[in-house]
């Protein structure tokens, strides 16, 4: 039912979504001309979350430019509260949870969360009834001028609308409020925490950094035009970087499965009905597959290289039947940021590998800030003067 969300012509329009915050991010690094090290999870977060929620629900919650905006602090609290409920014993239980105060906030959170998501189903639903109703009125050539109803993008709340008025699977209001949820807190902490450690990879290695920069310098060359999609397919050994960046920091440290039925492994066999718990983690820095595991080094993903690897070796979107069916958003909302942010930068990351301390909670965290410094290409400020 999502997957018209992820076909070309989506992606293409969401391209212009990830266009357009992420131009409100390079704004506010170029004023930052002190140099200044900027904590960039922080910033990746308030970017993925425009993307997210315009993308999902087709709202502006202008998180760069509003950072307090109680939407934005109930996400960010639910987030955290989601963790603690799994950590800590004592909160597993609804009913003893939600008469504590920790239990009634977080319902005050999910809330704020719901009002805006039944907001947006109930725009979407309206839009479709105007839509529905104008297509019955207007002729065909007076729907080809009309933005609002041909060209205009379609949020992902759009895309549900339309394939449950066509499938056989009916949904509720509180299934369509399921799956926005779904999309929205699956696709903006991880695309945060991806975004921040290939901006701290890349801090740490000017000479990828630069290659990096001479491919995008090929594609554009002094020209500050919007990417293409043809474009952001040519970028080959971005590419690379943002996989090895996933291979070293996993956004999901961990996945979980349910055996359907006895396996063997080995000596062993693990029951039917088992749960598992798969490390991504060490599996991605299994010397036998990635040597010098530690090392970033993107051309691990070159064909040649990569062309003996056992499929599952690497699984930074999981893999099987219950794959991220979201991997190439999440590929294309990346490399549209880090092209810009390396046309207009150079990148000095403030601290190295062996100061980082990491946290496993639902996404590999840095317990440190992540320090980047963002510097000015000197073409980027000959242009402007």
């Amino acid at each position: 039912m999502i997957a018209p969300a992820f076909h070309f012509s989506a992606l293409s329009d969401f391209c212009q979504v990830f266009i357009n915050n992420t131009l409100t991010l390079v704004q506010q690094l170029r004023k930052n001309r002190d140099g200044t090290p900027v904590e960039v999870f922080s910033k990746m977060r308030l970017l993925a979350l425009d993307n997210i929620c315009e993308i999902a629900m087709g709202f502006k919650v202008d998180a760069l430019n509003n950072p307090n905006h109680d939407y934005i602090r109930a996400v960010e609290d639910v987030s955290h509260m989601v963790m603690q409920r799994i950590v800590k014993p004592w909160y597993w239980n609804d009913l003893i949870f939600f008469l504590l105060p920790e239990g009634r906030k977080h319902w005050r959170d999910l809330n704020t969360i719901f009002e805006l998501t039944d907001k947006a189903i109930s725009n979407g639903k309206q839009k479709r009834t105007n839509k529905n109703s104008k297509i019955s009125k207007e002729p065909d050539s007076k729907l080809e001028e009309d933005d609002d109803v041909g060209r205009k993008k379609s949020a992902f709340i759009d895309i549900l609308l339309q394939a449950s008025e066509t499938d056989s699977i009916k949904l509720t209001d509180e299934d369509l409020r399921d799956e926005v949820n779904t999309f929205m807190f699956g696709g903006f902490d991880t695309a945060a925490n991806s975004m921040s450690f290939t901006l701290f990879l890349l801090g740490l290695h000017p000479e990828i950094q630069e290659k990096c920069y001479q491919e995008l310098y090929d594609i554009f060359q002094d020209s500050d035009r919007r990417p293409t999609m043809g474009d952001l397919q040519k970028m080959t050994y971005l590419e690379k970087v943002i996989r090895e960046s996933l291979r070293l920091f996993p956004s999901v440290p961990m996945l979980g499965r349910e055996v359907t039925q006895d396996v063997q492994l080995g000596d062993y066999i693990i029951p039917k009905n088992s749960l598992l718990a798969l490390p991504v983690y060490t599996l991605h820095r299994d010397p036998t597959v990635f040597p010098d595991p530690d090392k970033f080094d993107p051309e691990r993903f070159n064909p040649e290289e990569a062309a003996g690897r056992h499929p599952y070796a690497y699984v930074p979107f999981a893999a099987g039947p219950r794959h991220c069916i979201g991997q190439k958003f999440a590929l294309l909302e990346e490399k549209v940021t880090l092209s810009y942010i390396l046309r207009d930068f150079t990148l000095e990351s403030e601290h190295g590998m062996e100061d980082l301390e990491l946290m496993f909670t639902l996404v590999v965290r840095s317990r440190k800030p992540l320090n980047v410094r963002f510097k000015r290409r000197k073409h980027c400020q000959q242009s402007e003067s």
